[in-house]
């Protein structure tokens, strides 16, 4: 599978070829401990150290983010999910590059820059393609809004819609991520490695031995540990079946007290 898309970002990252950096050959001004007002790299590139440790780059949603709490992907945006294209005004054929999709709700310009769209239903149904790019969302004559919207996949669609097939698009999963909440809404992301200003870009740590945020029950090295437990964007204990946690990690050295951090050996990824 190959994608075309080409980074929207400035002079300093020219294209999407930087998706695998070393960690140590990071400048200082953008490093993992460095979050920046302006994009430096494609949301979810990897950064990886020589201890096996890996990081994510991301978009931090606008309300600021402490040191070493759990983050999650921006919540499903109800009213681009399962949306009927009664109105699009050109159907998608095999090929296209280039396609229109109907959203109850609009879309701000290059939001969905690396993120989906996906036919859960109808002809098509099964088919994902990744975004290129997207134009700002017009109301159309009948209801909602066309959301024009470029294919970064190689040979753009690969199986025609009809006018009843369902839609559902959703931004990348590292733009405007957001603390882990007490019941998750989105797929974890990562650990932030310091704290960050609010709509800055930074990166958060998926792999490797990593400090945490302890919540309010007390685990020992050794325990499997999740998120969307009883403290936001802290761990706990992993009880999938009872809270629906995400497993993150292990414990490698913990903590004397809840609310205090202990190391995990993170397996986000």
């Amino acid at each position: 599978m190959s994608y075309d898309n080409l980074f929207w970002g400035d002079t300093d990252t020219p294209n999407h070829s930087q998706w695998r950096i070393k960690a140590e050959g990071l400048y200082a001004d953008r490093d993992i401990w460095h979050p920046t007002a302006n994009k430096y790299f494609p949301l979810g590139a990897i950064a990886e150290s020589r201890d096996g440790r890996m990081w994510r780059y991301q978009e931090e949603a606008g309300n600021a983010l402490a040191i070493a709490v759990i983050t999650q992907a921006a919540a499903e945006t109800a009213n681009w999910t399962y949306t009927a294209q009664t109105n699009t005004p050109d159907v998608w054929v095999a090929g296209d590059k280039q396609i229109t999709v109907v959203t109850d709700t609009t879309v701000a310009a290059h939001d969905l820059i690396d993120g989906y769209v996906y036919v859960p239903d109808g002809t098509g149904e099964g088919n994902m393609y990744v975004i290129k790019d997207n134009k700002v969302g017009t109301a159309n004559a009948t209801s909602g809004y066309d959301i024009v919207i470029d294919i970064a996949d190689a040979g753009g669609i690969r199986t025609a819609i009809v006018a009843a097939s369902d839609v559902t698009i959703w931004k990348n999963k590292y733009k405007d991520t957001i603390i882990f909440p007490t019941d998750p809404t989105g797929p974890c992301t990562g650990v932030t490695m310091t704290a960050i200003p609010a709509g800055y870009f930074y990166w958060a740590q998926v792999r490797g031995l990593c400090p945490v945020l302890n919540g309010s029950e007390t685990v020992v090295i050794g325990d499997p540990v999740g998120a969307g437990t009883n403290t936001a964007g802290a761990i706990g204990l992993l009880d999938v079946a009872a809270d629906g946690d995400i497993p993150i990690g292990y414990v490698a050295k913990a903590s004397t007290a809840t609310s205090d951090y202990a190391v995990i050996d993170l397996t986000i990824e």
